[in-house]
């Protein structure tokens, strides 16, 4: 017989921990729970993020993650990736350490409607946009969309 899978009653993604399971909540929904984030709160900050369609050129984060893993010449590190793209769930935008802070307009994720993948600009995938996350020093990057330059206003 298999183990129901049971969801997170905050972000509604499967949980595996088994303190997490006791509690219905994962450790990081659990933090945002005492601050009132709530999984109406979450899909409303998504719409955010959401985009009719995807413009050319955009990658998934985990297309990103995977060339940086593979390329440490270039500098990048995944803990700077994520910290470049707003950090975990950067669509709450809240107070929360590492939550919503984005080092670049160009950096800000972006998310079809309908979807749960957050997608970025292909530039970050290339050796100076590595080395743009490396160092922070975004001045060669190309001009962003507007919706991540309207987020990324939002978010300062």
């Amino acid at each position: 017989m298999a183990t129901p899978i049971v969801v997170c009653k905050v972000c509604n993604k499967p949980l595996k921990a088994a303190t997490a399971i006791g509690n219905v909540c994962g450790a990081r929904c659990s933090k945002l729970a005492t601050a009132g984030v709530t999984g109406t709160v979450i899909a409303s900050a998504k719409q955010t993020y959401a985009i009719s369609s995807i413009p050319a050129g955009f990658i998934t984060i985990a297309q990103l993650h995977v060339l940086i893993a593979n390329n440490p010449q270039n500098g990048a590190t995944v803990s700077k990736m994520v910290q470049a793209t707003g950090g975990d769930r950067p669509y709450l935008n809240l107070s929360v350490k590492g939550v919503g802070k984005f080092a670049n307009p160009i950096t800000v994720p972006l998310i079809q409607a309908g979807s749960k993948t957050r997608m970025v600009h292909g530039w970050l995938a290339t050796t100076a946009g590595m080395q743009a996350i490396a160092t922070g020093a975004y001045t060669g990057a190309p001009k962003p969309h507007p919706l991540q330059v309207a987020i990324f206003s939002k978010a300062k």
